[in-house]
């Protein structure tokens, strides 16, 4: 008796009405309570299948070992090789398979059926860019700083167009006179060349007028 609760022991059938002993084959509380009172050893009322007999008598026999694959008997049966893998469309998931009815794992709660309320009015009806009471301050404000802006975007077009015609303006210099040093360079290579031939043809004038 346990409280207000009372189990029913039958140690002839080997029965409690807690049902411990029956499911575990181990004495529960209730049945060694009755055990003790009637002087009888609770350790004889165990299951068999706990006993140091019955596992000896289950390992008596020898096992035998599976054999490996090694030592599997050939076939004459044709090979089968494995599937081709095919390319399917669109990105692959990279998730497994979820089974039916399992609990999804949620951090963060979900904004499904909730009411989105406006951050200043509070009605369900607007947002805060579509709010009635929204202050014209701030409408003002952006207003200002658009035109701002615009000015700002202006002056920098003006500021690019006047840096590109004179990067445009330094690139045709920069070719003028490298056209002009070009010509520069092939005119005294070539007087060089004149200089070279004038020199050689006087030096075997020279040598056959000494012969």
């Amino acid at each position: 008796m346990e409280g207000r609760i009372k189990f029913i022991v039958h140690l002839e059938r080997g029965y409690c009405s807690c049902r411990s002993w029956q499911l575990k084959g181990i004495p529960c509380a209730h049945v060694i309570t009755a055990m003790q009172f009637r002087m009888i050893d609770a350790s004889e009322s165990i299951a068999l299948w706990y006993r140091k007999e019955t596992y000896l008598q289950a390992y008596s026999n020898f096992i035998q070992p599976v054999p490996n694959i090694i030592m599997w008997p050939a076939t004459s049966n044709p090979k089968i090789d494995p599937l081709t893998v095919r390319k399917m469309h669109g990105r692959p998931k990279k998730n497994r398979r979820k089974e039916e009815g399992k609990i999804k794992r949620v951090e963060k709660l979900s904004k499904r059926g909730i009411a989105m309320t406006c951050s200043i009015c509070k009605s369900i009806k607007n947002n805060k860019r579509s709010c009635p009471s929204r202050p014209e301050a701030t409408s003002a404000t952006r207003t200002t700083a658009s035109t701002g802006n615009t000015g700002v975007t202006t002056e920098y077009n003006a500021t690019q167009q006047s840096s590109t015609g004179s990067t445009r303006k330094r690139s045709v210099d920069n070719q003028q006179e490298s056209t002009s040093k070009g010509g520069e360079s092939r005119a005294s290579r070539t007087r060089f060349a004149m200089q070279q031939i004038s020199y050689h043809t006087y030096n075997d004038k020279f040598r056959r007028s000494y012969r």
